[in-house]
Order: C-alpha cells, then sequence, then structure tokens
C-alpha cells in the first residue's frame, strides 16, 4: 500500500491517515464525522467474528473491508477516550451501542474472565486451571469465551492480587479462587503429616504431579497446596536416616521407584477392562493409578497411572482399531460432557440422600464415601451448584431441563431449608 505523503502536523490532525497510521494519536477535542463513520463501520464488519475492537485495531488485508484500509491500524482507544468526554455524535453512539460495541475495554475483558472462570469452576468443580489451558470453541462454553488463554489469566490475577481492587478480590474470594498454589517450604513435620493422611487411602501410590488440595478438610491446613509426589522424589534422592527413616518405613515409603515407563496397548486395555468390571464404568479420575499387589488387577496393569492415560486417549488421535476398542467400553471422548456428567451423578446423589438439592455453599462430597460414585469425591458441590446459578443464561437449554428435573433451585434467595444438610455428611 502507498505511503501517505508527509504533511503537517496541524493538516495531519484531521486526515484519516493520521488517526489510522499515527502510532501515538493524541485525545482531539473533536472527531470528525467521516472518522466517526469509519469506526462503525469495522464495529459492524467484524461484530460477528469479535466481541470487541481492541485498542489498536488492525484492518485485515481482505473483503468486506475497503482496499484502500487494508493493513492500516485503526486507534479505537482515542474513540473510546472521546466517547468518555461525550465527543462522538448521539447518533453514531447510538449506532455502536446498538452493534454491543465495548466502551470501556478493561471493565468488559474482567467481566469476560470472570465469566469463564465461573463457568470452569462449574465445569470442574475447581479454579485450579492449569497454565496452558485456552477456551475450547465448544459447548458448554459461550462463543464469546472461545480462545480465552485463562490458564494465563489466572496466573496473572495471582501475581497482580496486591493491585486489586477489593471488590474485584471479593469477587473472586466468591468462587473460592486460589490464591497461593504453593508455599515456598515445608517442614518436615508438614511432610509426615501429608504422607499419613494420604496413606490412609491404604498405600502410597502418590501419581506424578499430585498436589494436596488447597482448602480440603480433608487435609491438616499446614499441608494444603504441598506437591507431594515431587516432596516423596526429593525423599528419596536426599537420603532419610535415623528416626525420619523409621517413620517412612513404617509407612510403607517406597526408597526406590518401580514404576514401569512403558505399558503395551493391551496392557492399557487389559486395566480399562478390569476398571469396568471394578467400578462399572471407566469414568476414571485423573489422579487413579492400578494399585500394585491388589489381587483385583492384573499384575502386567500395576502401577499405571490409569487417569492421566484415559485423558491422553481423549486428546490425542487415536487408530480407527483403538477407537472400536474403547467404544466397546463406552469409553468417553467429549471432556466436556463427562465432567458435566459427573456434576449431575453428583447432584442425583445428593438429591437421592437428602430429598433434595438444596446444596448449602460449603458442602464438599466426602473423601471415598461408600454413599458417594468415587468419581465426585471431594467434589465442592456447593460451589458447582453456586455458579451454575451465576451462569444460568450461558447453559445449555437441555441440561437446564435436567437440573429442572432434580427440582434444581435457580434462586436460593427464598430457601430456608439448606442449613438442616450436614457439610461433612456422607
Amino acid at each position: 500500500m502507498p505511503q501517505p505523503k508527509l504533511r503537517s502536523r496541524a493538516d495531519s490532525r484531521l486526515s484519516i491517515s493520521f488517526l489510522l497510521n499515527d502510532p501515538k494519536p493524541k485525545v482531539f477535542s473533536s472527531v470528525s464525522m467521516e472518522h466517526q463513520l469509519l469506526l462503525v463501520q469495522a464495529a459492524q464488519l467484524t461484530q460477528h467474528s469479535r466481541p470487541f475492537l481492541p485498542t489498536l485495531f488492525s484492518v485485515p488485508a481482505a473483503q468486506p473491508f475497503p482496499a484502500a484500509l487494508h493493513g492500516t491500524t485503526l486507534n479505537v482507544g482515542a474513540y473510546r477516550d472521546a466517547h468518555k468526554r461525550k465527543k462522538l455524535a448521539p447518533a453514531i453512539v447510538a449506532q455502536l451501542d446498538a452493534l454491543g460495541f465495548v466502551w470501556d475495554l478493561k471493565r468488559y475483558k474482567w467481566q469476560l474472565h470472570l465469566h469463564a472462570l465461573s463457568l470452569y469452576k462449574a465445569t470442574f468443580g475447581d479454579t485450579l486451571v492449569p497454565q496452558s489451558f485456552v477456551v475450547p470453541a465448544q459447548a458448554p462454553w459461550p462463543a464469546s469465551l472461545h480462545g480465552v488463554p485463562l490458564g494465563r489469566v489466572v496466573g496473572t490475577l495471582r501475581q497482580s492480587m496486591a493491585g486489586l481492587s477489593q471488590a474485584k478480590r471479593a469477587a473472586l474470594d466468591a468462587l473460592g479462587f486460589t490464591w497461593t498454589l504453593t508455599k515456598l517450604k515445608f517442614s518436615w513435620e508438614d511432610k509426615l503429616l501429608a504422607l499419613q493422611t494420604f496413606a490412609v487411602r491404604g498405600h502410597l501410590n502418590v501419581p506424578p504431579g499430585f498436589v494436596v488440595p488447597d482448602q480440603d478438610p480433608a487435609w491438616p491446613p499446614s499441608t494444603w497446596c504441598m506437591p507431594l509426589h515431587q516432596v516423596m522424589h526429593n525423599l528419596r534422592f536426599s537420603g532419610q536416616t535415623g528416626e525420619k527413616k523409621a517413620a517412612l518405613d513404617a509407612l510403607g515409603f517406597t526408597w526406590h521407584s518401580n514404576q514401569r515407563t512403558k505399558y503395551a496397548w493391551p496392557d492399557k486395555l487389559l486395566a480399562l477392562k478390569t476398571y469396568k468390571q471394578l467400578f462399572g464404568h471407566v469414568v476414571v479420575p485423573r489422579s487413579f493409578q492400578v494399585p500394585r499387589g491388589h489381587s483385583d488387577w492384573p499384575e502386567v496393569t500395576w502401577d499405571l497411572q490409569l487417569g492421566v492415560l484415559v485423558n491422553n486417549l481423549r486428546t490425542r488421535d487415536q487408530p480407527s482399531d483403538r477407537r472400536l476398542q474403547l467404544d466397546v467400553l463406552g469409553f468417553v471422548w467429549d471432556t466436556m460432557a463427562f465432567h458435566w456428567q459427573v456434576n449431575l451423578l453428583a447432584l442425583r446423589t445428593f438429591h437421592r440422600l437428602h430429598g433434595h438439592v438444596r446444596v448449602p455453599q460449603t458442602f464438599q462430597v466426602p473423601l471415598e464415601s461408600d454413599q458417594w460414585p468415587n468419581e465426585t469425591w471431594g467434589m465442592k458441590l456447593g460451589w458447582v451448584v453456586t455458579t451454575l446459578r451465576r451462569t444460568r443464561d450461558s447453559i445449555a437449554a437441555s441440561r437446564c431441563e435436567e437440573l429442572d428435573q432434580l427440582g434444581f433451585v435457580w434462586d436460593n434467595t427464598t430457601n430456608h431449608c439448606t442449613s438442616t444438610v450436614q457439610t461433612n455428611s456422607a
């Protein structure tokens, strides 16, 4: 595209080229009608593909944008500032409002990110968003959230905690936001206590990447957020003597990791078949590891990180013959649908136990309870229900019907019965 001719600063102030190309545009006391119409045109052409125009909008070099504007940059921030100063024509403002134009970009992004975090909490039961997580372009996520790098957003919120307003911190606290992932140091007593708590399961096969849940009443507070698998690795590497070694030996601590690193496909399939025989399904929790030495499990499957395997099978392409074998087992391919079904399963179980689904906000599914399906253990069901209420407008009609059939209470302001449910009920 030909470069515009050089003009004096005063002349350039009235040219489209200045508004489109000046890298540091200033705020003007007036913006010409021609330029305002240009903004409306850009908003109209992008309203279906973009929920908002960024501060600096690069005009695509393609139709339907006018050829004269291809490759230029529109300083949308100047128009937003002019709007604050009431320098835009009322008719232009009305047109942009009708298009859903975002005047306050920071506020919009905050609401967008909070909405995404609420949906994540409703889907997965917590706000421990992996750093690499990006909102997928699929249900139940609305189009306005597709592509949001939620993992990076959450990391930024933690880093900028001190600079957030009280209102924003309160909104995040209401979601049960995890501000601190790990302590810098844990004492020997804390580590031993965490291992003793885990050993209640009957073994010390701590899955790779396992971190003690934050704010989980099943764990002592001094152990919250401890990277327990890494702690075990460090204990093995550094070696222990005397009383410390004796205490670990008493727990059945393994000083040499015998976990296999490779399993053949028949072994993996056998593990899935065994899991289904034992539990009636293949909805395997991510933290599940095949126990070593257990008579219910074939030896070739011992130590297999079955939960991790299932997640990898979902997220990676599989040969047609393997997909067929998995389909025969009733394998769940859609992770969003899977988490929805787990949430629904927890609500149905709560209804069976209590006769309603007025779940107290603090209620958490007890761990290893015979009355609850194991894939729901530890779920913060109260927070799931709260988030479902907040995000009702984003939930598919079919899913709303499923909740309505359970007697789900969308507005609990008149509910006086939740206090009758014990938060540690099994």
